[in-house]
């Protein structure tokens, strides 16, 4: 059987299985924000494991239809936390570092794909099963992927203790980034393929455009969205990072934000983290 027919199995098999009952109270949980490629992967790595936070892990991302059995897998392993600073355009290597979970977000929030929904209704359970996910951990959160950008502020009315955390990086080395990204996976920038999370508005403006150009459209685009959605925002419950402060001193930017919002940092584990 091959990974995929396997892991299909998997969680036909799982979907049904009831594990242990998940603590009431939701835990603060913390979602990064911003345009593929702009240093969001390095965020989720640096709070994930210097701030001791929970996360979808690379195992428990394989329980995609029954998230609370995978997290009481990883409980009982009771695997380290990983951190390597390295990924693969957002995937990461080792069990226990943070995974994006693409493909479980598109099923908790009901999408087909990482496109800017034509209709913005958050999806009937999405937020109570998102809270019991977190609940599960009983330990606060972080999470991060494309999916959920597109209904930030119904998530955060609808999960009062979340936090958001948006990092934001020069759009023009995003784009650059993010076009080698298009290259890599062979897609030149043709108008019917789009690689990572698109907006409506780029999608119907900007097809016919240059690869670059194309993606500085679509990388100004989501940043404008994530603009919006966060002025609506309390202020106490989001914070804005640059890619580049990010980038020259890692550990100083994990304690910055962890101090921003309230939740304590894992000193052993933090000096893993560059200065």
């Amino acid at each position: 059987m091959n990974p995929e027919a396997a892991f299909s199995a998997l969680n036909a098999a799982i979907k049904t299985m009831d594990p242990m009952p998940v603590a009431a109270e939701v835990p603060p949980i913390v979602f990064i924000c911003g345009a593929p490629r702009s240093g969001t992967t390095l965020a989720y790595q640096t709070l994930s494991h210097g701030g001791g936070m929970a996360s979808t892990t690379n195992l428990v991302a394989r329980f995609t239809t029954n998230l609370v059995l995978g997290v009481r897998l990883a409980q009982a392993l009771d695997l380290p936390s990983q951190f390597s600073g390295q990924s693969t355009y957002g995937q990461t290597q080792g069990l226990s570092e943070p995974h994006e979970f693409g493909r479980g977000w598109l099923r908790i929030l009901g999408l087909d794909g990482l496109a800017q929904p034509i209709e913005r209704r958050l999806k009937d359970g999405a937020a109570a099963e998102i809270a019991r996910f977190a609940a599960a951990w009983e330990k606060p959160v972080v999470f991060k992927s494309f999916p959920y950008l597109w209904f930030i502020e119904e998530l955060a009315e609808a999960l009062p203790n979340s936090l958001w955390l948006r990092i934001h990086r020069d759009p023009e080395a995003n784009a650059a980034s993010l076009a080698r990204l298009y290259r890599s996976r062979g897609n030149c920038g043709t108008a019917e393929t789009w690689e990572s999370a698109v907006c409506r508005k780029t999608m119907n403006e900007s097809g016919g455009l240059p690869l670059v150009a194309r993606t500085l459209a679509q990388v100004r685009d989501i940043d404008a969205h994530i603009s919006e959605s966060f002025a609506r925002l309390p202020a106490r419950r989001q914070m804005c990072v640059c890619y580049e402060d990010y980038a020259t001193a890692p550990r100083a930017t994990t304690t910055s934000i962890l101090s921003h919002f309230g939740l304590p940092a894992v000193p052993e584990q933090m000096m893993d983290i560059p200065q």
